[in-house]
């Protein structure tokens, strides 16, 4: 057993917590810098990855299923008139006026629905 191994079970079993493991600490550091907006080569510099951010997209491509739901609800959906009177989707930064918040309710609501029902798969 290495000496970091030896120190990391010391520390959990003094904390009266489960078994870590170095990569373990490692996956979870990437993950929250991911769910924190960092990109896979920030990260890859931080935790000295000379692989670059390709690795950092496939090992720990993961998201915790609560950042995603979270994510989704930040979608919004609103359709604008275009030039020819179809709908052209635009997002609030890009239209001068923000839709009210009952106008895109249901949009929204449907969304979390789909993105709840996709979490529930992934952790089934």
């Amino acid at each position: 057993m290495s000496a970091v191994r030896h120190r990391i079970t010391a520390a959990c079993k003094a904390l009266s917590i489960g078994h870590v493991s170095p990569h373990g600490l490692r996956s979870y550091f990437v993950t929250q810098c991911r769910q924190s907006g960092l990109t896979d080569a920030e990260i890859a510099m931080l935790i000295g990855d000379k692989t670059g951010p390709a690795l950092i997209a496939q090992v720990y491509g993961d998201l915790r299923p609560d950042h995603l739901l979270t994510q989704a609800r930040r979608i919004r959906l609103t359709a604008s008139a275009g030039a020819a009177g179809s709908p052209v989707a635009s997002s609030p930064e890009s239209s001068p006026v923000s839709p009210k918040v009952s106008d895109c309710s249901q949009e929204t609501g449907a969304v979390a629905g789909v993105a709840k029902s996709l979490v529930n798969r992934s952790v089934a």
